[in-house]
């Protein structure tokens, strides 16, 4: 019935909007159309952030219902009892969810997104996102480890993808709408529209393109301002305006930035012997992360839910000592446990709170030993939260341009881009750790293509380099027949044969053939020979090249469509859409030198 239903409606929508897309369309398949995708992205925006923001709104009646004073994030209030069994219950429920669903619908969250969008070309399947959506949702209300922006990432780029599916878009657009999406969520989540695009392009997309520039930034302009209508204009982290007081602090700010990177190194450590459980039972594995959770909770609260409570403590430093030591570890273990045992939520959250834990714990230690050159500690703070993130997800300028923006603070610019780039080096250089996302991707077996021949054939659609220029025609034909199509000048005919598969003829091996047949036509006549039956050209008999061709849809990528033709061994593939298509999709030629061509000289095409 659900099927049926979004079939409904998709078929609505193209009959609505069919023929204005279908110039937008071919305008699309170039990776050109600017304004297109402008308008694509502030729809993508908005569809996005309606998303986000009635996730959030579900997560926060659902806290509000169940914890104490009805306050939101409020972990910290129930009974040890309740620390720990809220997860524990949470846990089993998530395993239960995904023992219920098939396994192909179990992937979630930002990884999954990042392998669709450069694996998969950039078809997000709608049940992995009503999962994602009920789990995220379950996750955070029972308190896991973990952030929104996992499951915030998944939604806003799945219903993107949904929106150009419907709309029939060519997937190469498809890659740049999943952006906008991505980029729209982490804006509507966090109030960082900058962090939210870098964020995109960065991790996402794993490029920066021109023509991807703008409509992401649209995208993400349009969910900032729907957020800031339901949330509010504040900035996420209220702190005071601080700045580094002296140049001579650089050499602590790169310590900062070492000791966060090393303790990244270990976060993603931690996750990878985690994620050699990916094969148990997700009962199992889940309910374990969930008891793992609860156990350290009972003695240290702050490590359960989204903790962002917990970061405005630290930022004004009401955690100290042991306490804020006690945080640090625990926050970093559930995280990488929880995470790597398959708990369906993000890490950028846990990775600013413990980047802020460890940046108060140098910090202090940095004020009593030289008080006279340190900054104000909040500085630390910071500093710790980006160069954390940056490590983390191997996203620099996201992590950079996230701390602007969460705490409306620039004056944190330059020693936050050493801190970060220290603690990006020593997490990739000095511990040759991976981001958190690529080792969730290495353990399933993943890896992603981003090699220059790949992202240049990525950029373009089949539709667009396709040659209309063709006759289907029968495997016979009289001589009459044969006369009449040349006249027409095709320049490739394809013959589909009975039960058989179609195959490509070059017309000009037809008129070699043809000139041929004429050249004994006019020596038999000198001859006076009496004349033949009326021939039939056998079209796959005539000599020359056929090429055996397969059908590939004009949404394809220009990518698809080369290993396409490696799986198949082919020189040659017919472009349509399926038969009970809901438009009708143009039709064309495409050969393995048209992609050559455009690879070696794309700006002529």
């Amino acid at each position: 019935m659900v099927k049926h239903r979004i079939r409904w409606l998709q078929a609505a929508l193209n009959r609505i909007f069919n023929r204005p897309l279908g110039f937008v369309r071919q305008k699309l398949a170039n990776n050109e159309a600017v304004l297109s995708l402008s308008i694509l992205g502030i729809i993508s925006g908005a569809l996005a952030a309606m998303v986000i923001l009635f996730f959030r709104w579900v997560i926060n009646v659902s806290q509000a219902s169940i914890l104490p004073g009805g306050t939101i994030e409020n972990f910290e209030q129930l009974e040890p009892l309740w620390r720990f069994g809220l997860p524990a219950i949470g846990g089993l429920v998530l395993g239960l969810m995904m023992l219920a669903v098939h396994r192909k619908s179990r992937g979630l969250g930002l990884a999954h997104v990042i392998h669709v969008t450069n694996n998969l070309h950039g078809d997000l399947p709608a049940r992995n996102a009503i999962l994602q959506f009920v789990a995220g949702t379950v996750a955070i209300v029972t308190g896991q480890a973990g952030g929104r922006e996992g499951p915030a990432v998944h939604l806003g780029a799945a219903v993107t993808s949904w929106a150009a599916r419907t709309m029939n878009l060519p997937r190469n657009s498809s890659r740049i709408l999943i952006s906008c999406g991505t980029a729209a969520a982490i804006a509507a989540s966090f109030n960082t529209p900058i962090a939210g695009v870098i964020f995109a392009m960065e991790v996402v997309m794993v490029e920066y393109t021109i023509v991807g520039f703008t409509p992401v930034i649209l995208a993400a302009i349009t969910a900032t301002l729907l957020s800031l209508d339901s949330f509010g204009g504040d900035s996420m982290l209220l702190t005071t305006a601080v700045q580094m007081t002296s140049a001579q602090e650089v050499i602590f700010v790169a310590a900062i930035g070492v000791a966060c990177g090393t303790i990244a190194a270990g976060f993603v450590a931690i996750q990878n012997v985690c994620l050699r459980l990916s094969h148990i039972n997700p009962v199992w594995r889940l309910s374990l992360a969930g008891i793992i959770t609860g156990s350290v909770a009972v003695f240290v609260p702050e490590v359960l839910g989204l903790g962002y409570d917990t970061l405005q403590q630290l930022l004004e430093h009401n955690i100290v000592g042991v306490a804020l030591l006690a945080i640090v570890l625990g926050k970093l273990f559930v995280t990488a446990v929880s995470c790597g045992l398959g708990i369906p939520l993000g890490f950028i959250g846990p990775a600013l709170i413990i980047g802020a834990g460890v940046g108060s714990l140098m910090g202090a230690v940095g004020i009593e030993l030289r008080p006279e050159q340190a900054s104000d500690i909040t500085l630390y703070v910071l500093l710790g939260m980006g160069a954390l993130m940056g490590a983390i997800l191997n996203a620099p300028l996201a992590a950079l341009l996230a701390i602007v923006e969460l705490t409306n603070n620039a004056h944190v610019i330059l020693p936050g881009m050493l801190a970060i780039i220290c603690a990006n080096l020593t997490h990739n250089g000095v511990f040759r750790q991976s981001s958190a996302q690529l080792a969730t991707l290495h353990s399933q077996g993943f890896k992603i293509q981003n090699d220059p021949l790949s992202r240049a054939l990525q950029r373009a659609s089949v539709s667009s380099l396709m040659d209309r220029n063709f006759r289907r025609v029968s495997h016979t034909m009289s001589v009459e027949q044969v006369q009449t199509l040349l006249e027409n000048r095709p320049r490739w005919l394809v013959v589909a044969p009975p039960d058989s598969a179609k195959f490509l003829v070059d017309s000009t091996d037809l008129v070699l053939h043809m000139e041929e047949h004429n050249a004994r036509a006019a020596r038999r006549a000198e001859k006076n020979e009496a004349e033949e039956q009326p021939p039939v050209i056998q079209l796959l008999d005539i000599g020359g090249k056929q090429r055996q061709l397969t059908d590939i849809q004009p949404q394809a990528t220009l990518r698809e469509a080369l290993e396409l033709m490696n799986r198949d061994d082919a020189d040659a593939l017919y472009v349509s859409g399926p038969p009970l298509a809901l438009y009708v999709p143009p039709s064309g030629i495409i050969t393995r030198d048209d992609i050559e061509n455009y690879y070696r000289n794309p700006q002529r095409n």
